[in-house]
């Protein structure tokens, strides 16, 4: 599968106008993905959370349609183009995605845009939706998966805004008023701050015209802004931590990690498969000879500068200290180049084909498009089969041997940890 990715700048230069990728593929579907730049990387401790009140309140009305005047309106209305839609706050964009049939492209464009440029921010509503949002936190805070990932993220990047939470927190968002959304909001979404992709069987010249004309550009570099840029993203360092959260669960859930040192990324093809191949290897001790965890996993997470390798289990209390004794094992036996190397092949042979999958729908491509693009790496998107072709035995040991690291790890665990 080859990307043959068509760009397109509305404005004056790469950091004033929205910004289109698009994808000409034969198909009965197409579909678009609009993001904002926004999310807890461009926001200060003070508003965290705040893009997400966006994102609730970008639905709850538009100033520019009138039969749009309500969330049930606007859900009715996407649901009637197929009901395939998404939108969520990640770290560092505000993604709504829709997958239609042909001909409504244009009306998926009309809606998007709307939704995002059109909100129309009735005082009252928009602070009835902080009480939902506020709602939305206590269910991830009851959830222990998501209270987790939330308490691990915080930890390992204390002080820094890598470990801001996407939602917020119920302190913060409370003490948000209809004023700060209202600023944020004009100065963060509009125009010259988002990127839209676009995959489908419609030729680029016909899509860049109608992107341009429902996201109201033109080139006009004033109107359309300058994109919002983010903070000096400093990284803390490791140190070795435990931190427990007492709460009355059946399990324990557990997370470990590192931050990885800056230049990770040249080593990222060697990152994913050792990561894979760690949790193969995770699985078999704890899943397969001791039969203790059957949620478990390892993953090599990437954004911007930041680089983390990490593990998760959910076990019973009384193998807490057993599952770490077993899952450290593991991690040291590949650091120390005890790595089965039929492993690796195998997952280097799996990734490939799980990369060439992941593409099979349209939506599925822009996915790809916006993940590489958020990370810096549209450009080498061609590459990444080729680079795990060119991925040796050693290149993963060399990897273990460079990130792999017990003595400055984080420790989260939740649960009854006195059971």
């Amino acid at each position: 599968m080859k990307f043959n990715i068509n760009k397109h700048i509305y404005g004056s230069d790469e950091n004033r106008g929205l910004t289109l990728y698009h994808f000409k593929v034969s198909s009965d579907d197409i579909s678009v993905i609009a993001s904002v730049n926004a999310g807890p990387l461009y926001e200060d401790d003070r508003i965290v959370g705040i893009s997400h009140w966006i994102e609730h309140v970008m639905f709850k009305g538009s100033r520019n349609n009138v039969t749009r005047n309500s969330r049930d309106a606007i859900y009715n209305e996407m649901s009637l183009l197929g009901g395939q839609n998404f939108c969520y706050t990640d770290s560092m964009n505000v993604p709504l995605g829709m997958r239609v049939i042909v001909n409504d492209f244009e009306s998926s464009l009309d809606l998007i845009s709307d939704i995002y440029l059109g909100a129309k921010l009735d005082p009252e509503e928009v602070m009835k939706e902080r009480e939902i949002v506020i709602d939305e936190i206590r269910n991830r805070n009851d959830t222990p998966y998501t209270n987790l990932w939330d308490s691990f993220d915080a930890t390992l990047f204390c002080g820094s805004a890598f470990g801001r939470p996407g939602i917020g927190t119920i302190d913060n968002v409370s003490a948000l008023v209809y004023e700060d959304l209202a600023e944020f909001y004009q100065k963060v979404f509009f125009p010259g701050n988002m990127d839209v992709f676009v995959v489908g069987p419609k030729s680029f010249n016909e899509v860049k015209d109608l992107v341009g004309t429902y996201f109201r550009c033109d080139d006009n570099a004033s109107r359309l802004g300058k994109k919002v840029q983010m903070n000096d993203l400093i990284l803390p360092s490791n140190k070795q931590r435990l931190k427990t959260i007492s709460k009355d669960l059946e399990n324990i859930h557990w997370m470990m990690g590192r931050i990885l040192p800056t230049g990770f990324k040249q080593d990222k093809s060697a990152l994913e498969i050792l990561s894979k191949t760690l949790s193969r290897a995770v699985s078999q001790k704890i899943l397969n000879e001791n039969p203790i965890s059957y949620n478990r996993w390892t993953h090599f997470s990437k954004m911007l500068n930041a680089g983390v390798l990490m593990a998760y289990a959910a076990f019973d209390p009384q193998n807490f200290e057993r599952v770490r004794e077993l899952v450290k094992t593991e991690f040291e036996k590949f650091r120390t180049g005890t790595i089965p190397e039929e492993h690796i092949k195998d997952k280097i042979i799996a990734t490939k084909k799980a990369l060439e999958l992941g593409g099979a729908t349209t939506m599925d491509k822009a996915k790809i498009m916006m993940r590489f693009q958020l990370e810096g790496d549209l450009d080498n998107l061609n590459t990444r089969l080729k680079d795990y072709d060119k991925l040796s035995i050693d290149d993963v040991k060399n990897a273990a041997a460079k990130y792999i690291c017990l003595e400055d790890l984080t420790e989260v665990a939740l649960g009854h940890l006195s059971k």
